[in-house]
Order: C-alpha cells, then sequence, then structure tokens
C-alpha cells in the first residue's frame, strides 16, 4: 500500500522524472506536473499529502506555488527543490511554510527522508485531533505573518477563514469612517454585485463602525427578506466575523 501521494513539479522533464522516480521507489504514489500553473491545478483537484517543486520555473516559480498550495490547503506539505539556492532564498522558503529546502542534484536519501518526515508529522497530527487543527492554525497564521502586502494580506486572511468553516464564498470587509462605508478588501467565489449588496445589507444591520457585530454570529438569509433579496436568492445562511483592534470591531470577514 502506498504510503502517501507525492506531487512532484518540475519544468526540466529530466529532473522531473528523476525525482519522480526516486519518491515513486520509496513507496509513496506520484504525480507529476511540468509547470507551476498545473500544479496549482493538481493541488485543487486531487488529493495531494506533499509538493516537491522546483524553485525556478518558467510561468509560476515554486515560491508562488508553496503560498499557492498553503493558501489551499495549509495542511500539505511543499518541499523546495533548486540548483540555485542561496541561504537567503532558503530562509525566505522557510518563513512562507515550506517544510524542507533541498538542492540539486538532490540526495535520494535526503529527499526520501524529508519526506518520511512530513509523513511522520502528519501521523502525530492525526493522532490528536486538536492538535491538527491547532498546527493548522500555525501554519495558516505563519504563511499570514509572512505577507507583507497589505492586499494579499486580506486574500490570505479570507482564504483560511474559508478553510477552516468551510464555505463557499466570502468577503473581507472593512469599515470607512470617512465614507461611512464599509469597503470591500477581498472576495472569492462571489459576483461583484452581490458582494456590493452584502456589503450594502450588513451596513444596514450594522450602522456605525461601534455597532459592527462583537462576536460571531450566523444569519439565515430568509432573515434578511427585508431587504431587496434577488441577488443573494441562492445563499442559503451568512456567517459574519468580526475584524477587532483590542475590544473595537474595525470590519469582518
Amino acid at each position: 500500500m502506498p504510503k502517501g501521494n507525492i506531487l512532484v513539479v518540475d519544468d526540466d522533464e529530466f529532473f522531473r522524472s528523476l525525482h519522480a522516480d526516486i519518491i515513486r521507489n520509496g513507496g509513496y504514489d506520484v504525480m507529476v506536473a511540468s509547470s507551476g500553473s498545473e500544479a496549482i491545478d493538481i493541488v485543487k483537484s486531487s488529493d495531494v499529502d506533499v509538493v516537491v517543486t522546483d524553485l525556478i520555473m518558467a510561468d509560476i516559480n515554486g515560491q508562488d506555488v508553496l503560498e499557492r498550495t498553503k493558501q489551499h490547503n495549509a495542511l500539505i506539505e511543499v518541499i523546495l527543490v533548486t540548483s540555485h539556492g542561496t541561504m537567503d532564498s532558503a530562509i525566505r522558503a522557510l518563513k512562507s511554510g515550506a517544510f524542507d529546502y533541498v538542492r540539486k542534484p538532490v540526495n535520494e536519501d535526503e529527499l526520501l527522508l524529508s519526506i518520511d518526515r512530513c509523513f511522520e508529522q502528519r501521523l502525530l497530527v492525526k493522532e490528536n485531533r486538536g492538535l491538527r487543527q491547532s498546527l493548522k492554525l500555525f501554519k495558516v497564521s505563519r504563511t499570514i505573518a509572512s505577507c507583507l502586502e497589505l492586499d494579499k494580506l486580506y486574500r490570505l486572511t479570507l482564504d483560511a477563514l474559508l478553510q477552516e468553516i468551510p464555505g463557499d464564498s466570502g468577503l473581507c470587509l472593512f469599515f470607512n469612517k470617512e465614507r461611512n462605508a464599509l469597503e470591500i478588501k477581498a472576495s472569492k467565489h462571489i459576483d461583484g454585485r452581490v458582494a456590493e449588496k452584502m456589503a450594502q445589507i450588513i451596513k444596514a444591520r450594522c450602522g456605525d463602525s461601534s455597532q459592527l457585530f462583537q462576536r460571531v454570529k450566523a444569519l439565515e438569509i430568509k432573515e434578511l427578506e427585508q431587504y431587496d433579496m434577488g441577488l443573494l436568492n441562492k445563499y442559503t445562511s451568512v456567517v459574519v466575523a468580526p475584524l477587532k483592534k483590542g475590544k473595537t470591531a474595525m470590519g469582518f470577514l
């Protein structure tokens, strides 16, 4: 029985085949991707435990594969492989959530040991459900904490929440005092008109910033029947999670 599912990503056919063979001989099921874009598609559509990806690729590099993989599922481990390794790039990769960082040409034992360690960690996590949730939160937090771009931070936070609920779609909204409005900072799987409508409804329910929800609250769509619901008919409920600075709610997810 295979020990787990590994995705090997490299735009160089030689290294892609070499690494896949090494991992397959180590007792794992292996999928391959010849580009970063293909890798992300596989991560989203298949059961992947570990991604082993080259760092330097033509379309989407390994750092981007790492970040997008973690956005999709923070529990998927990522190992970066490169022939252009520097200490700075290794530190950056580990801070972004990479499990390990190895250089080409890879040592067969070193690569398999790194993958084995991934699964040893996963086994420990599975044995304690509470620890698993804490670890996922830690990994998501580490990914978010490594982000210096504010717009990207909004998206990462929204992605993390939708994984935890789980939710079909979501919004990240912040209160703009000058405009007296809730501004959409990020959205996922939701039409722009629907997003604007939901922001208007929540603003009407909340009033000014001091009246925003102070705790997580679930609302059934039928509770909002007094508003024009045409665009929201496909939804059955919404969950409102306040984003606070101290005791003050600044917005919500």
